[in-house]
């Protein structure tokens, strides 16, 4: 998967899937969501203890707020091997992104899929 997803970046494909991502205001939305569930569950495991000691030491925004591959700009794509992981960690999440690289590394899937709608 590693080689797969790091040949897609190598091809420029975050430059493409950003500028598709930027196209559509829905999408945007539903990347926000999932930085925002990401950033949400990572906070969510933390003890109290732990996050005392975060937020002591200041760093509650990095973990509290910041999303995917420590993405503070929501419409943007920075790598593709962490949208992907989180992609097939947490669908539920919608990482739309991921989604894309999935379908990239798996283009005869996509068209069975349509074949069968």
């Amino acid at each position: 998967i590693n080689t797969a997803v790091a040949a897609l970046e190598e091809e420029g494909w975050i430059p493409r899937l950003t500028d598709r991502l930027r196209a559509n205001p829905d999408y945007v939305a539903q990347m926000e969501s999932a930085h925002r569930a990401y950033a949400n569950e990572r906070w969510q495991y933390l003890t109290p203890e732990h996050r005392q000691y975060v937020e002591e030491k200041k760093w509650t925004s990095n973990l509290r707020d910041v999303g995917i591959a420590g993405m503070q700009n929501f419409d943007a794509v920075k790598c593709l091997h962490t949208h992907y992981a989180h992609f097939l960690a947490r669908p539920a999440h919608g990482n739309l992104i991921g989604q894309w690289v999935h379908d990239l590394l798996h283009p005869a899937a996509v068209v069975n899929e349509r074949d069968d709608a």
